[in-house]
């Protein structure tokens, strides 16, 4: 059985309280952020090149952040990063409170919080193998997964609009204080972790590694089963979250506080998958939730098109949420016990690339699909894509005839 000294449970609960402030935090920032572009203009050009400038950097550098990170300790670069992200904030507080906030400075910004996000979260996968025993990693991949649910996803949002409504710098000075805070506490409790040097492995230089974890995330037919279910999670599964507002308001004839209450519905699913993820300790139940979670996700999209009742449509997103975060702590972890460690944060990268790269463009096809036919349509095409895609994965599965098990330095393994 794999053990640690108890400094590890130690390290996971500082990194688990550090993951939850900083989303907290960063909850703030997201609502805050697109309202500051409004302030400068009232251009939707403006806020979606706000937009598109914290995610377009890392869509380009993903993979070589994530190679270029790997040699520090993880415990390092996510402390080095949320102290970056503060930075940026106390920035962002300084411009807005001297009326020196402008287009540019506001880009530039953006993509530095990008970066900082993919060094952190590349890393922090990393950050708990280092720290956990395998048996205990579900339940603090449930956590991590919980706090950036309820922080990013739930109540940050909220608080922040309500805050910026009090004045503009308020919830960018929070989101400092509490982005250092966690840098504090992940500094001080974090302890053990290590980096990897340029030369482990096969020995290849910075753009050979990063073609390694390429190689990596396609040979292992498991990790390639998730790596594609992973890209059709944040391809397809977007594709009703770009028309949704449309759907509520002039389909159902409903109002802005409704459109909001299914938000919160969507991610009170996922709050309660992550808690019932905490339980699914063994690799049999990892594997059937690997095996049913998209699906039965997909699957749940197809009555979304043909409900007339908002009270119906919030009760579908509740349990819809839940295959959604059990399947995303199950891959996690999975992840962790494929992947080679000294391969981990890299590999990591191009799973980061998947979710952040495709969700924009799965929220672009919305529109796309609402206008070829309608907008109920998005729910039926986002359901059957993500069905076949998880039949073609199953297949790609069984014909390689997936091991239980990795070489032992699959990197070097022909």
């Amino acid at each position: 059985m794999d053990t640690r000294a108890p400094s590890s449970e130690r390290s996971a609960r500082a990194l688990a309280a550090s993951a939850f402030i900083s989303n907290l935090g960063d909850g703030l920032q997201f609502s805050a952020l697109p309202l500051v572009a409004y302030l400068i203009s009232r251009d939707p050009l403006i806020t979606a090149s706000v937009a598109a400038a914290r995610v377009l950097p890392v869509v380009l550098m993903a993979l070589p952040i994530a190679a270029w990170v790997e040699r520090y300790r993880p415990s390092a670069t996510m402390s080095v990063s949320l102290a970056v992200r503060a930075v940026a904030a106390l920035l962002l507080v300084l411009l807005i409170a001297t009326n020196g906030l402008s287009f540019v400075p506001l880009l530039l910004l953006a993509g530095v919080l990008g970066i900082a996000d993919a060094a952190f979260d590349t890393t922090a996968g990393a950050a708990v193998v280092d720290a956990v025993p395998e048996e205990r990693r579900p339940y603090y991949n449930s956590i991590l997964s919980f706090s950036a649910t309820f922080g990013v996803g739930l109540v940050g949002p909220v608080v922040g609009a309500v805050l910026f409504s009090l004045s503009p710098v308020i919830p960018f000075v929070a989101n400092a204080v509490m982005l250092i805070a966690s840098s504090v506490i992940l500094a001080l409790g974090y302890t053990g972790g290590r980096g990897i040097t340029a030369d482990s492995g096969s020995g290849r230089g910075f753009w050979g590694r990063i073609l390694e974890a390429v190689k990596i995330a396609w040979s292992i037919p498991r990790l390639r089963t998730i790596l594609i279910l992973t890209a059709a999670w944040n391809l397809f599964g977007w594709i009703p979250e770009g028309v949704l507002v449309i759907f509520v308001r002039e389909d159902l004839n409903e109002s802005n506080f409704v459109y909001s209450l299914l938000l919160v519905a969507s991610a009170a699913g996922s709050l309660l998958g992550a808690a019932v993820s905490s339980r699914i300790s063994k690799e049999r139940s990892q594997r059937f939730v690997l095996l049913i979670g998209t699906p039965l996700y997909g699957l749940l999209f197809i009555p979304a098109a043909f409900i007339h009742s908002w009270i119906t449509l919030s009760v579908l997103f509740v349990i819809q949420g839940l295959p959604l975060m059990a399947w995303s702590v199950a891959s996690a972890t999975a992840r962790q016990s494929l992947i080679p460690r000294e391969a981990l944060v890299r590999v990591n990268g191009l799973f980061y690339l998947m979710a952040v790269g495709l969700a924009p463009i799965g929220l672009m096809l919305g529109p796309l699909v609402a206008t070829l036919s309608s907008v109920r349509a998005t729910f039926l095409v986002a359901g059957v894509l993500l069905l076949l895609t998880s039949l073609v994965a199953s297949w790609l599965a069984s014909k390689a005839g997936a091991p239980s098990s990795v070489p032992t330095n699959p990197i070097t393994a022909d």
